[in-house]
């Protein structure tokens, strides 16, 4: 089971034009939310959070930001009494290499864009999450560490690792509950024979591997039955 206690505490800073106040965060792993007007004021408060939270004057916070891929309301889809389609938003680590932060974040614009820009996959990423009303695609490089990218949740939630893949994207969904099972047992990367020291390309690999064994499984059955 994953340790609840926060070390380093992951805030993500979400941006949505269509709320007001138009910047909230919220702890990953810390318990803790509130919204600004601007992002700066959002840090602010956030930081003055941490403090209480950890009685020390300088936490330790590792930050990310979050855009929703909708920029507008739609309220045709209210008053025709349809069913709201789960909100989407895109993530991305600020990290402290600016290099790396702003390659990081020009990947993420490009990801909203090649998502608002085809709508095969902005309908069909709910299906990938089902019953997640609210959906958090996380930004991340192949070479990314595992251990790096899994603080992006705890075991009760659940985020659809994004990375590159080829000209495309490729998408890998990850329920904490399946990393850390609360029975215990195996987790996810056990079972894939990964550790925290493996990338998410491993992760993206062992898992087209696990469905492609899972399809010659189900063709093998259908051959034997006639």
């Amino acid at each position: 089971m994953q340790d609840d206690t926060f070390g380093i505490a992951q805030v993500v800073f979400r941006h949505d034009p269509t709320s007001a106040p138009q910047w909230t965060y919220y702890g990953v792993n810390a318990p803790m939310a509130g919204s600004a007007q601007k992002l700066s004021e959002a840090k602010f408060a956030a930081t003055r959070d941490l403090q209480f939270l950890s009685g020390t004057e300088k936490p330790a916070m590792r930050s990310y930001a979050e855009w929703a891929v909708e920029q507008e309301t739609n309220p045709e889809g209210m008053t025709n009494g349809a069913a709201s389609a789960p909100v989407l938003y895109v993530r991305s680590l600020q990290d402290e290499d600016t290099n790396q932060r702003l390659h990081r974040q020009n990947l993420a614009q490009a990801y909203l864009e090649g998502i608002r820009a085809t709508p095969d996959i902005l309908t069909g990423l709910p299906s990938l999450v089902p019953g997640v009303e609210v959906i958090v695609l996380v930004t991340l490089f192949p070479d990314d560490l595992l251990g790096d990218a899994l603080l992006n949740l705890t075991e009760q939630d659940t985020v659809i690792f994004c990375l590159p893949d080829g000209d495309s994207l490729g998408f890998l969904p990850v329920d904490g509950s399946e990393v850390w099972p609360a029975e215990g047992g195996p987790g996810l990367l056990e079972r894939f024979g990964l550790d925290e020291f493996a990338t998410v390309r491993d992760l993206m690999n062992a898992d087209a591997a696990a469905g492609d064994d899972g399809e010659d499984d189900e063709d093998n059955a259908g051959a034997d039955d006639d």
